[in-house]
Formats: structure tokens, sequence, C-alpha cells
């Protein structure tokens, strides 16, 4: 010690005293629910079982979530636990002895067993009487609704995000979706859902409240140029605008384009989340690339997409897609093609090339997917869940048909204020009447920091050796990664939130890739662990992610 304290050993003893079993469930102070409701919120409190009063307290927050949501949001309850009188009931006095069976040992004394009927002990437990005292106090509703810090962002695009209405009942779970909404934008920096809205009570009106929604916007806006010079660019220069709140509309506008001696592409995108005034979304793109690959072939590529999202409830939406791209190949080097058995055995550069469809191939899709997403932060997430199902049908308008369908779920988990825990499953599947009508860029891959960390991007999956028996694996154009048709990838992190924009990530990836007439096994998934430093920078509005991987 340092001669200025001393240590000090606390005990604490603690007397369990008995388990006890649940007699009978009573309710008392309810009016606006009948006990045919409140039952079903305590339905787990069954006579008979344990008495748990960890479950009593979930118990509780579901009924002030449906008090709430009828605007009774002061309401209050509380459990009133009386044991039965026997032998050793605690409070009480057996009931041959003057007790009244209710713990608190004012009976008349007159040896009455009219309690016998209701046993004091059940399985060598005693048990004990619950009655579920409410408080159910007023009924509230909404006289306005004030939004402060929006500086650029219109008020109709916060208020169309709101469960609540002026005039209205004050639903306290609609206060709580609202909030999530908001959150879901990005638009702003996170709200707690607990307390990001002020609640006043007005002195000149009985039970209405005044709401006030405290914001603080971001910065949503991301302009990057550069130039320089690549092996495969050659000398370059690009331009590049991107804003998630256009004119502070709510729409996403990006544009973006990039020209120098060996190549160029052009490409815009625009997002309207609020088609025609409406609760639907809708979004386009266009796109123009051109590529000379010195000595080699030269490559152009033109198309677009068209999307309509229709919401089917508060966090579900069904998406409808429509994408065309169209791809030629001029000026191939006579190298290609003058070697057959080059080709042969790479049939990669065959479908490369597309030497099987006169130099073009067009690649018309439609896509269906349906969305299920209460993830309440795209950056800074900490809870909720997000399914994804659809389906790529090519085949319409195009020389190139397959069907890829996908399911993805995601699931964030908090373990404290600073501690999330995220899960990701994806399972991918590629098929074709004949898989060579199947393009290489449609195959597919995995490696990536968005897959399995570690790992280059496309370098998960099966390898020219492993398609064509003829080519070596020791042959680099046996290493080559052709891609399957199956995926499955696992990610699980453990997130530590240092300071909003600051996390530090220990993370665990596996995914494997099959091709056709391949089955998934359990030892052919690639895995990586490690650590991931994530930071978000509001001045340039770009995340940047430090990795390592083992």
């Amino acid at each position: 010690m340092d001669g200025k304290s001393r240590g000090l050993r606390l005990r604490i003893p603690v007397e369990e005293g008995e388990r006890y079993r649940v007699g009978e469930i009573g309710f008392d102070g309810n009016e606006v629910i009948n006990e045919l409701g409140l039952s079903e919120i305590f339905k787990e409190l069954e006579p008979g079982e344990y008495y748990s009063e960890g479950y009593i307290r979930d118990a509780f927050e579901s009924a002030r979530e449906l008090y709430g949501a009828l605007g009774y949001y002061e309401m209050t309850l509380f459990p009133d636990l009386q044991p039965r009188a026997g032998p050793n009931a605690v409070g009480g006095e057996d009931a041959e002895n003057g007790g009244n069976g209710n713990g608190n040992g004012n009976g008349n004394g007159d040896g009455s067993h009219a309690l016998d009927e209701r046993p004091s002990y059940i399985e060598g437990s005693p048990v004990v009487d619950v009655t579920i005292r409410i408080q159910e106090g007023d009924q509230y509703f909404v006289n306005r609704i004030t939004i402060v810090g929006n500086q650029t962002t219109h008020d109709s695009v916060i208020r169309r995000e709101l469960q609540l209405v002026e005039r209205g009942v004050f639903n306290t779970a609609g206060l709580r979706h609202s909030v999530r909404r908001l959150n879901q934008l990005g638009f702003f920096e996170p709200l707690d859902e607990e307390t990001a809205v002020s609640i006043d009570k007005l002195e000149e009106a009985e039970n209405e409240v005044d709401l006030t929604i405290n914001l603080t916007e971001t910065n949503l806006n991301q302009l990057t140029f550069g130039a320089g010079v690549s092996q495969y660019d050659g000398f370059f220069g690009q331009v590049a605008f991107q804003t998630s709140n256009f004119m502070g509309r709510g729409e996403t506008l990006g544009i973006g384009v990039q020209a120098g001696s060996r190549v160029r592409d052009i490409n815009l995108t625009f997002t309207e989340p609020y088609l025609f005034d409406r609760n639907m979304s809708g979004s386009t793109g266009l796109f123009s690339r051109k590529i000379d690959w010195i000595g080699a072939y030269e490559e152009a590529s033109t198309g677009g997409t068209a999307t309509i999202g229709i919401p089917l409830a508060l966090y579900t939406r069904l998406f409808l897609s429509y994408s065309y791209e169209a791809t030629s190949v001029g000026d191939v080097s006579p190298y290609f093609t003058s070697d057959p058995d080059y080709l042969r055995l790479n049939p990669f550069f065959t479908d490369l090339l597309l030497l099987n469809s006169d130099g073009n191939r067009t690649v018309s899709k439609v896509t269906p997917m349906i969305s299920m997403n209460t993830v309440d932060h795209p950056i800074f997430p900490r809870r909720g869940t997000r399914y994804q199902a659809g389906i790529d049908l090519a085949g319409l308008g195009g020389n190139s048909r397959f069907w890829k369908p996908i399911l993805e779920g995601i699931w964030y988990i908090p373990q404290s204020e600073r501690i999330t825990i995220g899960l990701r499953a994806q399972y991918q599947y590629l098929a074709a009447g004949n898989s060579d009508q199947i393009p290489i860029f449609e195959r597919l891959w995995l490696g990536g920091e968005y897959s399995i960390r570690g790992y280059d991007i496309r370098r998960i999956g099966p390898t020219l050796a492993d398609r064509d028996p003829e080519v070596s694996a020791n042959d680099f154009r046996g290493r080559y990664v052709i891609g399957g048709n199956k995926s499955l990838l696992f990610n699980a992190e453990y997130q530590i939130s240092i300071a909003d924009p600051v996390r530090i990530v220990a993370f665990y990836d596996a995914g494997q890739v099959q091709d056709f007439g391949q089955n998934f096994a359990m030892d052919s998934f690639m895995t990586s662990t490690g650590v991931e430093l994530r930071f978000f920078i509001p001045m340039l509005n770009v995340p940047f992610r430090l990795i390592y991987a083992w």
C-alpha cells in the first residue's frame, strides 16, 4: 500500500430464501385494456410455474408499449405479491392459527379452513398470488411537432418519415419508430430512440403535448477529383460528385467522369425516395464505358438500370429492377485467335472476347427483390436486422439467359452502449439452361473487404484447373479464378465504439464458392480472422477502413 490508504475486504451475506411458485393471477386498475388483453401479455406467468422477476419486467415493457400506442404514456404498473399463509410463509401465519393467507397475518383467529382449497405449497415450493396493479393515467394527444437543426433538409423530408401526426394520439411506439426511420436516412447524427425527442406538456390545454425533434445534419456532399497514370488506364483524369440529400429534398444524385488515353467511364445515378409525392421510390442509372486493352482488344459497354420500390410494411419494401447492358469487343489481337489450343484451354478468353457471339453481347435482366430493414443507421449501426431475397432473371431482349437468386440476412445485436455484435449470412446461386451462355462477369466469386477480408477481390472460387483436367494447377493459366455458380458467405463482427465516427472491429469471415456439379463441403471454407479500424471523416464524407487479416 502507499501508506495513505488501506485495503478493505467487503463481505455481503446473501439469504436467498425459498423459490416461489405462482398461484392466482389478477389485474387491478385496468379500464382501457381488459383482463383478456393483459392476460395475453402476461401469458407466460402461469399458475404453478416458478415466479420470475425477469419475465415480469419484460411483460411490463410490452404493456407499456401497448398503453403508449394508445396515448397513455404516463401509465405505471407494479406487481403486488401476496405469499399464501403456511408454516413457512413469509410475513404471514398458518391459516390454522388465524392467518388469512394474504401474508398480512390479520385473520379473525377463528381457525377457519376456508382457504384449504388454495394450497400454500406446490411440489414443495411456497405459493405467491400475483396482482398486477395498474395506474393508467390520462390519454394524451400531439399538439405540435417542431423540428430544429435542419438547415438544409426540407421539413417535408423529415415529416414524411414520422409515424405521428399533429392532433393525433400520442403514440410512443410510433415515436420510437419515427426516430429509427430518421436514423435510417443517414442525413443526421445518430439519434437515441429514447431521448432524441423532447416531450412538453401544455399548460393551457389538458392531455396535450408538444414534441421537439433536435437534429444535427451531417455533410452528405462528396466531391472527388484527381489525375494519374496506371498500367491499365494509362494517363487519366477523373471527377465525381455524390450526395445523399440533393438540395435538401432527400434525393440521391451521383455523377462520375473518368477519361484518359486508354479508358473512358461516364456514369449517372439518381434516386427519388418519394416518387410523384407518393410513398414509393424510383431510381435510375446510366453508364458508358470504353477500355482499350493495349495489344489485346478494345471493349465498349453501354447500359442502364431502372428500379421502383413499393412499401409493403413499415420496414419492408418490394423492389423491381430492369437493367440492360450492351457490350462489344473489337480490334482483337491475332495472338488470341491464331492458336486454337490456346482458346480451347482458356474458355475465359473465349467468353471475354465474345468470340461465340460475333463480338457482341446483350444482358437484359429483370430483378424482383423483397427487403425488410430495421437497422437503425446506415453508417453506425447498433441494432436491427435486414433480410433480402431477390433473383436476377436474364433473357428477355438479350442473348444471355440465366437466373441468379440471392438470400441474405444481417443482424446487429447490442451488448452495451459501446459494444455491438454483427452477423451476416449470404447464399447465391447461378443457373442456366446452357452454362456456356453465362457471361464470365456474372459468375460468382468471393474476396475483398465486403466479403472475406484478407483476400483480394475475386480471388476465391473455382480455377481453370478445377474445370479442365488438361490444365495443370501449376500452370499460371490453371490458377486463374474463373468463378462458380454457388456461394456461401458468413461474417461475424465484435464492434467496439471508441467515439461516434471511430470503431474497432474484431472479425471472423468464412466462405466458399463451388462450380457446376460440385457440392458445398466443410473443408472447402476459406476463412480469415483479424481486426479492423473503421472511421468516418465528416469533412470528406468518406469511410476509411484499415484491415489486418490472417
